[in-house]
């Protein structure tokens, strides 16, 4: 079974106190730890145990900028097969050190640097 799961990166509110900024049209985003969602690693944990029991791939899926792979490295280190990361190239700066899309050979137990 192949299983897909999407995850998104969000304001750790347990390390910060979340402020309006002062035109009072977003949060203020500076200093802002990130995390995973919560839930969304409920869900990658039971893939992977749906996985183990049955077999199959996890792949986990963001949408986001540069600083979301931090999001896709947590869950591939947890144990999901593969990493997609779905971005915009024309609001991107073009890294030559980590492609838009990411996999992870199902032998190794790093995530790909």
């Amino acid at each position: 079974m192949n299983i897909l799961v999407c995850v998104k990166r969000v304001p750790d509110t347990a390390e910060n106190e979340i402020e309006v900024n002062g035109s009072g049209s977003d949060i203020e985003r500076d200093d802002l730890v990130y995390s995973v969602n919560e839930w969304d690693n409920y869900a990658v944990e039971e893939a992977i145990q749906i996985r183990d029991n049955v077999g199959g791939t996890v792949t986990v899926v963001t949408v986001g900028d540069d600083e979301s792979e931090e999001v896709l490295r947590r869950e591939m280190a947890m144990g999901a097969d593969n990493g997609i990361l779905l971005t915009d190239k024309t609001s991107r700066p073009r890294s030559s050190r980590w492609p838009t899309w990411a996999s992870r050979p199902t032998s190794s137990n790093s995530c790909p640097s």
